[in-house]
């Protein structure tokens, strides 16, 4: 028969062309060997039956995708629902995450909290499949509130979900959430829990220092962790809460260690711990209004990289439960520093938490036989390239040093080094009558002088300049934002050039 009887009831409206080349996008028909059709050639039975085939197999794989897409609208739209079976739709992992989502809800009941949710603008696209095994992702708006205290936020989440086909039915087998905030993140990082003198301009997200495991006594609040000796240090303010609130600012506290390998050992080796740590941070969360966690776990040991990221996990689960956000601090990516650098599984971290956030500092470090600037331009340009390796633009916040090195050098060698701030830097330059002068190999300018003990004194200059250079590549990279380490190391022009060019 003609291969134009054959298609001409497929679509009228169509030209031959255009019908062929529908019909080969679809994999239906694939032509001769040389490479043409012959649309006016008789096709013989086989040829004919293999197309029927084809064109039964799109039909049943557009069907099946419809299915899945379905499955994965209804499982989030449900998750706003308290009357609906969440589990009637998982399995495996995501099965696993749904019993530790409803431990959560049950503790926060027992506090005495509600958290609604509304789900909205629901989209769903699939990334791949293969067989019976599809991954989708699904963008929507959630809104939590949390009750007694009316608590709100609103975020753009993202579902990252695989399926499976199981016993006739499509189950969920992994489930991947991130909340975003509508905005750029400008975030700030804080020393201490007292309320600042000033408020910035432009900054969104503070996060002060409020959770610390240690085994120090730091004079305030905390809960020791069976005989470890260690304690969860807890340091708010009301003074900071109200300052927060009056600037509008969501608060991410810190939850950091001492930065001593052996405390970050004996508290990732132990579930109770951090168990108990888990719980604290939900409690304190709902007491206090927190709009989420910044993690800074410092030199650990690079045997507890994946212990890490299963407590990341565990608290971002439960964070989530309630309408709370977790960003998760990483140093820059060096294979020859196993505590600093290769303790963090990035590419795992990246798929558990909501952001990370990349410290792109300390290049040249306190006690580095070398002076240098604590992040060239160029550097910090090729971290954000490597790490954006392991994880996506919308994911990653790029961490801005307002602090530089003054190194003292004595015969070319460096004999000390101290951390200064923008302001000391300028009347350093001032007093000195100092040599100032562009650096076209890091993109900053270098700052050089001569003490009155005749050493010599240089450092690399953080101002408007270089911040504004670190802002464009955030934009450049699409990066969800950038975070400052620290407040009171600025000067007073920083926040407005933030605002302007991030």
């Amino acid at each position: 028969i003609p291969f134009w009887r054959f298609r001409k009831d497929f679509t009228q409206n169509l030209g031959l062309s255009q019908q062929i080349s529908h019909l080969a996008s679809l994999g239906i028909i694939n032509g001769f060997d040389d490479g043409t059709f012959k649309p006016t050639s008789n096709i013989t039975r086989a040829q004919t039956a293999k197309i029927i085939l084809l064109s039964f197999n799109q039909s049943y794989q557009n069907s099946y995708t419809t299915s899945i897409m379905t499955a994965a609208e209804n499982y989030i739209a449900s998750q706003a629902n308290t009357d609906v079976d969440l589990a009637l739709y998982l399995t495996g992992s995501a099965y696993n995450d749904y019993l530790l989502k409803q431990q959560t809800q049950n503790y926060v009941s027992s506090l005495g909290y509600t958290v609604d949710k509304k789900i909205s603008d629901i989209s769903v696209s699939v990334v791949s499949q293969s067989g019976s095994i599809s991954e989708l992702r699904v963008d929507y708006k959630i809104n939590y509130t949390t009750y007694p205290n009316a608590k709100s936020n609103t975020y753009n989440a993202v579902s990252t979900l695989k399926t499976i086909e199981k016993d006739g039915a499509i189950k969920i087998f992994a489930d991947e959430t991130k909340l975003y905030l509508p905005q750029k993140i400008n975030l700030t990082w804080e020393v201490e829990t007292k309320a600042p003198s000033y408020h910035t301009d432009g900054v969104n997200v503070v996060s002060p220092p409020v959770f610390q495991l240690s085994k120090e006594n730091l004079g305030v609040s905390g809960v020791k962790l069976g005989n470890s000796q260690i304690t969860l240090f807890t340091a708010i303010t009301n003074d900071y809460l109200n300052y927060a609130s009056d600037g509008a600012y969501k608060i991410w506290p810190i939850y950091k260690t001492d930065f001593t390998a052996k405390t970050a050992d004996t508290f990732l080796n132990n579930a109770e711990y951090m168990n108990i740590a888990k719980e604290k941070i939900i409690a304190d969360t709902l007491k206090y209004g927190f709009d989420g966690i910044n993690f800074d776990f410092e030199n650990m040991y690079q045997k507890n990289k994946h212990l890490y990221a299963s407590h990341v996990k565990d608290i971002t689960l439960a964070m989530h439960e309630i309408g709370a956000q977790v960003s998760v601090d990483i140093t820059v990516y060096n294979k020859t520093s196993s505590n600093w650098s290769m303790c963090f599984d990035r590419d795992s971290l990246s798929s558990k938490c909501d952001y990370l956030v990349l410290m792109a500092y300390d290049q040249y470090y306190d006690g580095s036989k070398t002076a240098g600037p604590v992040s060239a331009i160029n550097w910090t340009e090729q971290c954000i390239k490597t790490t954006l390796s392991e994880t996506k633009p919308e994911s990653l916040i790029l961490g801005m040093p307002f602090y530089m090195r003054l190194w003292e050098v004595k015969n070319n060698l460096v004999i000390s080094s101290k951390a200064i701030s923008m302001n000391t830097a300028n009347k350093l330059i001032s007093n000195n009558n100092a040599s100032v002068n562009y650096d076209e190999n890091y993109g900053l300018y270098k700052v050089s002088y001569t003490g009155a003990n005749g050493n010599d004194y240089v450092f690399w200059l953080e101002n408007a300049d270089s911040i504004q250079k670190r802002c464009t590549l955030i934009s450049k990279y699409s990066l969800a934002g950038g975070a400052s380490w620290r407040r009171g190391f600025e000067t007073d022009d920083i926040w407005q050039i933030i605002k302007n060019n991030m």
